[in-house]
């Protein structure tokens, strides 16, 4: 009687890519972490008092506030708990790419597409709030820079970081779909 051989499982090599990203997920997501619980406590205690949600309520004082801003307002608590939960699960999702986990490759990709979405999304919006500035803004001191110039460039150089990380997000994501990092993952 012949006994049976072990036949070695062979997985790919772990890729300094993976390694490198996993690694960046989980500092920026565990820094990230902190700051958003610490916002949560933060914005769950000033948000206590009605008084603050009643003055975004009252339309006449709010008229000049961009619809997105006074929605952003109105809801600005579950926007920073929502945060909260994206970068936790970014965390959890981080670690299990050091792992070399399949479902921490899939949500991390989830993960990234909704950064790209977020990127895009807030380009609409920036563009709602800097079209709600007046094109004639007063004249500040003579030595001072001139507003509109200031938003204008403003308005550039948010634009390019928005298509930037939305470029970023997508480029990686695509990477973690590609056949030589996926045969890293069990």
């Amino acid at each position: 009687m012949t006994t049976p051989t072990a036949v070695p499982l062979t997985r790919a090599p772990k890729s300094t890519f993976v390694t490198v990203v996993a690694w960046l997920g989980i500092a920026g997501c565990g820094f990230g972490s902190l700051v958003s619980l610490l916002q949560n406590v933060m914005v769950h205690t000033v948000f206590r008092s009605g008084g603050f949600t009643e003055a975004l309520r009252d339309s006449v004082a709010t008229a000049p506030v961009p619809a997105p801003a006074r929605a952003l307002f109105l809801h600005f608590p579950l926007f920073v708990f929502g945060m909260l939960v994206v970068v936790v699960t970014g965390l959890i999702a981080s670690i299990g790419l050091l792992q070399r986990r399949n479902w921490a490759r899939l949500l991390f990709i989830a993960l990234l597409a909704l950064g790209v979405v977020s990127q895009l999304l807030g380009l609409v919006v920036q563009a709602s709030f800097f079209d709600a500035f007046p094109a004639d803004l007063p004249a500040g001191p003579p030595d001072a820079p001139d507003f509109a110039t200031v938003f204008r460039a403003m308005r550039v150089v948010m634009t390019v970081l928005g298509i930037g990380f939305a470029g970023l997000f997508g480029w990686v994501a695509w990477r973690f779909t590609t056949p030589a990092i996926r045969a890293e993952f069990d």
